[in-house]
């Protein structure tokens, strides 16, 4: 690990929180300022650029999201200026009630979100893996070449692989139907993935394509960090889409 010294701001109107939050970032890593309100670190924000911020949502004189949102902007107070680093700034941001906040928060750059109650050991393991995974090389995702006719994807199958489109075009079937055609930068295989069953539909290239494997947990990721009723609706919506597919494949099939 680096001997470069990390400065984190903390932000919180419970003093007995703030102090605990001091001891449990390390002096060899970490530089620690603190504010007790959204106003105070936004004040501190005006000339320093701090590697990590972390802040509780609801405080006094101005909230946590309200000084995240000045942040980013670099409205550091009146008269200040904007900062282009603020982008490099890992943000989080601590709450008891984070659902009350969800529509606020969803609408912020990004963010990690603490749930209260949290222990020591697991704020700071967060900012570390937050910190250091940047410094690694970034996750490279092998792409795969498809010629015309090439099956990608085959009904039935139990394969749960998620791909986007880099090239080409792709048509879904279902059956001899075609129910759809997707082009670059569309996603193929969510369906079944939602479901957790098998492929609903075959996909085979039109022309040549390329496509990328995209892990499954990065989609469940992305989804667990959404509100419950998001990740229903979705999955609503999926299964309404197949219902549709099935109808479309079955009026196909009666003409023939």
């Amino acid at each position: 690990m680096s001997n470069k010294l990390y400065d984190i701001l903390l932000v919180d109107d419970d003093e007995d929180l703030l102090e605990m939050l001091c001891e449990v970032f390390p002096k060899d890593r970490y530089r620690v300022f603190t504010a007790k309100d959204g106003l105070e670190a936004t004040m501190k924000c005006q000339n320093q650029r701090f590697h990590v911020v972390v802040t509780d949502i609801r405080m006094p004189k101005k909230d946590g999201i309200r000084f995240i949102k000045d942040m980013v902007a670099g409205i550091s107070a009146p008269g200040g200026h904007k900062d282009k680093t603020v982008a490099e700034t890992h943000i989080f941001l601590i709450s008891a009630s984070v659902e009350d906040y969800r529509v606020e928060i969803d609408l912020l750059p990004k963010v990690e979100v603490i749930t209260k109650p949290f222990s020591a050991t697991e704020i700071l393991n967060k900012v570390d893996c937050s910190l250091f995974k940047k410094s690694r090389s970034p996750e490279k995702m092998d792409s795969k070449s498809l010629k015309p006719g090439e099956i990608l994807i085959e009904e039935g199958e139990e394969d749960r692989t998620l791909y986007l489109i880099k090239e080409g075009t792709l048509k879904i079937m279902k059956g001899q139907t075609v129910v759809a055609t997707l082009g670059a930068g569309e996603f193929i295989g969510e369906m079944s993935i939602l479901n957790k069953g098998a492929r609903t539909a075959s996909v085979v290239a039109v022309s040549d394509s390329v496509v990328i494997p995209v892990p499954t947990s990065k989609l469940e990721d992305t989804l667990d960090q959404q509100p419950k009723w998001f990740k229903i609706l979705f999955q609503s919506v999926v299964k309404r889409l197949e219902v549709t597919t099935n109808l479309l494949a079955e009026a196909d099939k009666k003409k023939r």
